[in-house]
């Protein structure tokens, strides 16, 4: 029997067709794979940027806590609490320091925020103020209330230095003051002082116009004493000035004025 050669070509050319066929559907196969494989990675990345973004979110939300309060302005409130606890100030007092370019330098709106809900009584913090003073250098009440008060001290309000006034032991009124002062001056009676010492006392200069001051005289007892007279030559009183600065006027019958 004879087969035809066109046969044997055709049925070749079949064969060759399926095969290429066959390639074909690998590659589409492999170009499927290809798709999927880059369709995952991409998924992946976009999964990995929005954990990025929500990391970021996540990180920036914690600069503001439940509350609603940022971490700025609860870190002035701390900072006020602190200086409450250690050195009370004024109200004025403790907003220049948190807000101050020498001080804690927070902004204004979280020194406020501090300055808002810190538990302080500001009388009281004048009163340990005045107290600080009292301690290491002694004040009259007037230049104890000036200190309290003066925007170049310590900014408490006049009713809160008042309150540390009325209220601190041991103040100082202006008069003692002056009496503490004046025996500071003259811790040692001398022949040199004793004018002085009476010229304080009477709060003016002697009046040589009209009397005669005769030189003082250190007495048997360590006082000083001398005594004035008229133009006119006659007894117009004298004075003693003891040891401790303390003076006695006596007129000219020798009795104390």
């Amino acid at each position: 029997m004879m087969f035809s050669n066109v046969d044997f070509e055709s049925t070749g050319n079949n064969t060759n067709t399926t095969s290429k066929k066959s390639d074909d559907v690998d590659d589409n196969n492999n170009n499927s794979n290809d798709d999927l494989s880059d369709s995952n990675n991409d998924n992946e990345s976009n999964s990995s940027n929005n954990e990025k973004i929500d990391n970021e979110s996540d990180s920036s939300s914690n600069d503001n806590n439940d509350d609603g309060v940022s971490r700025e302005f609860k870190n002035a409130l701390k900072s006020a609490q602190d200086y409450q606890e250690f050195m009370p100030m004024s109200k004025a007092g403790l907003y220049d320091q948190l807000t101050s370019s020498a001080g804690d330098q927070y902004p204004e709106d979280a020194a406020q925020y501090a300055i808002d809900n810190l538990d302080a009584d500001y009388k009281e913090n004048a009163l340990k103020s005045a107290e600080n003073y009292q301690e290491f250098m002694a004040m009259s009440d007037k230049e104890l209330f000036d200190q309290l008060t003066s925007d170049a001290g310590d900014q408490y309000t006049q009713e809160e230095a008042q309150y540390a006034i009325d209220n601190i032991e041991n103040h100082i009124s202006d008069e003692d003051s002056d009496d503490e002062d004046t025996d500071d001056e003259y811790d040692t009676v001398t022949r040199s002082n004793v004018m002085d010492i009476v010229e304080d006392y009477e709060g003016s200069i002697l009046d040589t116009d009209t009397y005669t001051y005769r030189e003082p005289e250190k007495r048997d007892d360590g006082s000083w004493g001398f005594a004035f007279y008229t133009k006119d030559g006659e007894l117009a009183g004298s004075y003693i000035v003891d040891e401790d600065g303390t003076v006695t006027k006596y007129d000219e019958d020798g009795v104390e004025e």
